[in-house]
């Protein structure tokens, strides 16, 4: 019964990166955590875990809340995870799900404002 309370954590950081208070970032990183501490700990199912990395990736994708100091080590977990799952085709499709993660998709002119098309 671990998707249930990793769903429930990742609802709650989607919810808190919408909401405008002081420490939404630290409070969303808290429930990033969590939800990864869930997932390597209590999910051990290889069709279970490649649902559980697809719907993490899928979540931080969503959260617009955090800087890059916190973004790039919740990617880099999602990044791991993917590459650890027990079938290679598995593998391929959350590693290249994960790939989103890290790209922002605004493109900068040479002298960095943003370019529009």
């Amino acid at each position: 019964m671990a998707e249930l309370p990793l769903r429930l954590f990742l609802q709650g950081g989607l919810a808190l990166s919408r909401l405008p208070f002081e420490n939404r970032e630290t409070v969303a990183y808290e429930f990033m955590s969590q939800a990864f501490s869930l997932y390597e700990d209590e999910i051990s199912d290889s069709k279970a875990q490649l649902a559980a990395i697809t719907l993490l990736m899928g979540t931080l994708e969503q959260m617009g809340c955090f800087s890059d100091e916190n973004h790039q080590p919740l990617a880099t977990n999602c990044a791991l995870a993917a590459s650890k799952l027990l079938k290679k085709p598995d593998q391929a499709r959350a590693v290249g799900t994960c790939s989103h993660l890290f790209w922002t998709g605004k493109s900068l002119a040479s002298n960095g404002e943003p370019v529009s098309y």
